[in-house]
């Protein structure tokens, strides 16, 4: 079993930037996702030059700051707020090819920039998992095929113990999964979920396969994900044992 373990959000602000150099430095992390537009960027790529065994990516974003590009058309589509930032409505437009092409570009840019920042970029995921959003598949093959990038985050397929989604759902993102691996040859892990989810089901012994890699989230910095960056510090048995490994190594 390989687990990789990711932090969201780097360059979201100077606490999160924070906090994740700390746990880079207790090795709790192997992976981390630089937010493009937000406003600690830089000091995010900085901080990606001092762990070169680390891999980076880039954490796609249509739900904070600002874009950079195509203002007016998110603007007409209503992806904008007043203060010129993504204000987090794209689950809620209709969709519409205009949109798809202006988000594709969007997305090219962001990877561009953290390329262009001196960043090597080992994969893509979202923010908000905006990526797995099934209208906008069609943008996220063209961002791998422009960018090069063949390592992309599943949508989550693991669950609590105490958590069964109907089947429709899981069927669902077992195709969405599937049609990722495939369209455009993609490398995945095997699952993906959150930092605590994996811990409970690894403490009761209820982990799916114990030969499969796994994807694992987490938020440092974050308040309300404080029981994450806990049970990280903690450094738990399965970190222990020295299975964790970054997306380069898929």
């Amino acid at each position: 079993m390989r687990v990789i373990i990711n932090a969201d959000d780097l360059g979201f602000s100077p606490a999160v930037n924070v906090a994740i150099a700390d746990l880079l430095r207790q090795g709790g992390l192997t992976s981390a996702t630089l937010l493009a537009t937000a406003p600690a960027f830089s000091e995010a790529v900085t901080l990606s030059r001092a762990w070169p065994r680390c891999s980076f990516g880039v954490h796609l974003c249509l739900t904070a700051f600002p874009p950079l590009t195509n203002t007016e058309v998110f603007r007409q589509a209503g992806l904008l707020g007043g203060d010129g930032c993504f204000n987090g409505r794209i689950r809620a437009i209709r969709p519409s090819r205009r949109a798809l092409l202006a988000i594709r570009d969007e997305w090219c840019a962001q990877v561009a920039r953290v390329q262009e920042a001196g960043v090597l970029v080992s994969h893509l995921d979202s923010h908000h998992h905006v990526h797995t959003i099934p209208w906008l598949f069609p943008a996220l093959k063209a961002v791998q095929r422009r960018c090069g990038i063949r390592r992309v985050r599943l949508s989550a397929n693991l669950y609590a113990p105490t958590y069964h989604p109907p089947a429709l759902r899981r069927a669902s993102k077992a195709l969405w999964n599937a049609c990722l691996r495939r369209i455009l040859v993609t490398r995945t892990t095997d699952y993906f979920g959150p930092v605590a989810v994996f811990d409970a089901l690894a403490s009761q012994g209820r982990l799916p396969s114990a030969t499969r890699t796994y994807e694992l989230m987490a938020h440092p910095g974050h308040a309300a994900y404080d029981g994450e960056t806990a049970i990280l510090m903690r450094a738990p048995t399965w970190l222990r044992a020295g299975i964790a490994c970054g997306y380069s190594e898929l």
